[in-house]
């Protein structure tokens, strides 16, 4: 009976052994199968996102508007962060997994559907500068957004129609809106006019013969008064951000006549509840013959130029 008993024993001792090294075994292949992964996936970001060439990522973050630049050179710049933390996920997918920094981030107005998404993204990346326009708001996003920024140890920067940010390889960044004399007229005391929808950063950006004109919440109001300024720079623009998610009051046909890009793009929500994009916008833009790309269609947008001719994805 004992050596039956030590029989037993022994067998199970085998097959916990047994157990044990399979368990192993799986979790050294499960280890080398994942570390083959993380591998082939920043070789493929490595060599997809440092190519080289200027990339331009129109963000699918429902209704709001977050667009990331990355210079040839890898520098990287954020126009706005949506509503949300949504921009986040749109942010992982733009820059390799690995990067954590951000060299610039740009708020086009204090709205929350621009702003928002800029607090989780000051939390979760090394920001390098942050720049803003000149209007204040009283909501609690913008208080918020204004802590963190304190927190950061970031000085909170205005920019201004005429300001320039040279970024590497020939990449430029043009303020042309709003002016200091439309901020006086449009504002009420240095704040935003919620009702009104009137001052947002304007931003063209050139690079080479590629140029593409970042609107914000923009009117119309403003947008002719920066063509009126900035005629010959504007003139043509390859990819036009369609102001204000679509909106009817964001351009008209004499500004798109001026404008006339090759490819409209519309950050918008889908089935969102302020009718965006306005048929009478889209009429404009397809009348133009301008190509029309939208997030709540075709999700979100990425465009890569060598600096004479560009991509869409």
């Amino acid at each position: 009976m004992v050596e039956k008993a030590y029989k037993a024993k022994r067998n199970s001792d085998v097959i916990s052994t047994n157990i044990v090294y399979i368990l192993m075994k799986k979790y050294v292949i499960l280890g080398i199968l994942t570390s083959f992964f993380f591998l082939g996936l920043g070789i493929y970001q490595f060599f997809t996102l440092n190519n080289g060439k200027l990339q331009v990522t129109v963000c699918d973050v429902g209704q709001g508007d977050a667009v990331v630049i990355r210079t040839p050179e890898g520098h990287t710049i954020l126009f706005d962060g949506g509503p949300d933390k949504s921009v986040l996920q749109c942010l992982r997918k733009a820059l390799p997994f690995w990067e954590r920094r951000i060299g610039l981030i740009l708020l086009s107005h204090p709205h929350a559907d621009h702003l928002n998404g800029l607090i989780d993204v000051l939390k979760t990346y090394s920001v390098g500068q942050f720049a803003t326009e000149d209007l204040a708001n009283t909501s609690d996003g913008y208080k918020a957004l204004q802590e963190i920024v304190r927190t950061e140890g970031l000085s909170w920067q205005s920019l201004v129609s005429g300001d320039k940010i040279k970024l590497d390889s020939g990449v430029v960044l043009t303020v042309v809106g709003p002016t200091k004399e439309f901020l006086s007229r449009t504002a009420v005391g240095g704040k935003y006019i919620t009702s009104s929808e009137f001052a947002s950063l304007e931003i063209l950006l050139t690079y080479q013969k590629f140029s593409f004109l970042l609107t914000g919440d923009s009117q119309y109001q403003e947008m002719g008064e920066s063509i009126a300024m900035y005629k010959d720079q504007l003139s043509r623009v390859t990819l036009l951000q369609t102001p204000h998610h679509g909106s009817r009051s964001g351009i008209t046909p004499e500004i798109i006549a001026v404008l006339h890009p090759q490819v409209g793009m519309i950050s918008v929500g889908a089935h969102n509840s302020y009718g965006h994009p306005a048929p009478s916008t889209l009429v404009t833009l397809q009348n133009a013959g301008v190509k029309i790309y939208r997030t709540d269609k075709e999700g979100t947008l990425r465009v890569i130029s060598d600096g004479k001719s560009y991509n869409l994805q």
